[in-house]
């Protein structure tokens, strides 16, 4: 006959077995994949490879950016676009560099809508004006034009924060100065109109 305070022996909790058990599996999961890209030595240079790792580090789909006609720094961008939760197809492409890239991948963390970003024949400098004219809700589509140099977008996009009626300048073929001048009359107050023609300097 047992004795009354004899001690029944503990069973391991199920919840507890699952998880070490999912641990152990993402862990040989993360070895076999950083075996396949350290394998891979010939298709990719050492930032290349150190990029893909960082990747299985951060338990996010290396897949994306597993082309070998991304450059390391291209593969960081969207490396750090999938870790954020983004949608980095957006911006996936050899054709942008990594400045374009980032602007880009910032803007969409940012939850601006970035259709008018993803032209690769914007530098980043232009990026960078529409993004700025983007987070201040203005409409950017006045000047997200390649055609315009990036100061000419400063210009624009200052003026539609002041209120100013920037269509009157808004033509890539007027100089800075000349959109700076037209845009401190309006500010003054100034009718413009007659001045406002690309061919005179003012």
């Amino acid at each position: 006959m047992k004795k009354g305070n004899e001690q029944q022996p503990q069973s391991q909790e199920p919840g507890n077995s699952g998880m070490i058990f999912a641990f152990a599996l993402s862990a040989v999961i993360k070895t076999a994949q950083k075996l396949a890209v350290k394998a891979s030595m010939l298709k990719y240079d050492k930032a290349q490879r150190q990029e893909l790792l960082q990747g299985i580090d951060d338990e996010v789909d290396i897949k994306r950016y597993s082309s070998n006609r991304l450059h390391a720094g291209q593969m960081e961008q969207i490396r750090l676009g999938e870790k954020a939760g983004i949608d980095t197809a957006i911006y996936n492409s050899k054709d942008l560099g990594v400045e374009q890239m980032r602007t880009i991948r910032q803007a969409a963390e940012d939850g601006l809508e970035v259709a008018l970003l993803c032209n690769p024949t914007l530098n980043a400098d232009q990026m960078e004006q529409i993004k700025l004219g983007l987070t201040e809700k203005l409409d950017v589509k006045l000047y997200a034009d390649p055609a315009y140099t990036a100061e000419q977008m400063q210009v624009l996009r200052s003026g539609l924060e002041h209120g100013l009626d920037v269509g009157i300048f808004a033509d890539p073929r007027y100089s800075l100065a000349q959109m700076q001048e037209l845009a401190h009359g309006l500010k003054q107050g100034l009718d413009v109109s007659k001045l406002a023609d690309p061919r005179y300097s003012l």
